[in-house]
């Protein structure tokens, strides 16, 4: 018969022997597996706030750039309506200027203004060195480079000699000049009234 005690020390030698150097291998390598399940996990939590985290910043900039053209383009607008503001006040006063003679030859009437003659000549002369010239020359600044030269263009037209445009020619308004008749006069004062809506047609408000 076989005794217990040979049962037992049977099982004992067929029982495996673990060193204790494996044994900690083991113990380590089952900790660095769990420690990457962790960390892959913890990977995988963090990837839905880094793309929402994403997502935010893409909008913030993208209003941000849209927030700066709307800046810019404000400016512009408010920039253009200075401009159109300031040009018609400008046309304004330079329409002002002319009134008194426009009211004069359109409807022979003296609205203040016109000095101390009753000729024709006279009057658009005094209206010239009084307040014509110095409109022209304020209004022009408001101008671009083509109208200005076509208004040089007008002016020439109304008040210097159709022959030579560098010598001042009012005179050529004048019945006694012409040497005809008083009656004359009211087609000088078409002709004048004509090449003076012309030079304000360069001061229509915008």
């Amino acid at each position: 018969m076989v005794s217990e005690q040979s049962v037992l020390r049977s099982n004992q030698a067929h029982k495996p022997i673990v060193a204790p150097g494996a044994r900690l291998r083991l113990s380590f390598s089952l900790c660095e597996k769990i420690s990457n399940r962790i960390k892959t996990n913890k990977t995988e939590e963090s990837i839905m706030p880094i793309e929402f985290g994403s997502f935010s910043l893409g909008a913030i900039a993208g209003g941000i750039v849209i927030g700066i053209a709307n800046h810019f383009l404000s400016k512009s607008r408010n920039k253009e309506d200075r401009t159109i503001a300031e040009f018609n006040k400008a046309a304004k006063d330079f329409r002002d200027a002319f009134l008194p003679e426009v009211t004069f030859l359109k409807h022979n009437a003296n609205i203040g203004g016109l000095g101390s003659s009753n000729d024709l000549f006279e009057i658009l002369q005094f209206a010239y060195v009084h307040r014509h010239l110095k409109a022209l020359d304020v209004f022009k600044t408001y101008l671009t480079a083509n109208d200005r030269i076509a208004v040089d263009k007008a002016w020439k037209e109304y008040c210097y000699h159709s022959d030579n445009q560098n010598i001042l020619f009012l005179e050529q308004y004048s019945w006694k000049v012409a040497n005809k008749g008083k009656d004359y006069e009211k087609r000088l004062k078409d002709v004048a009234l004509s090449r003076i809506e012309k030079i304000l047609q360069f001061a229509e408000p915008k």
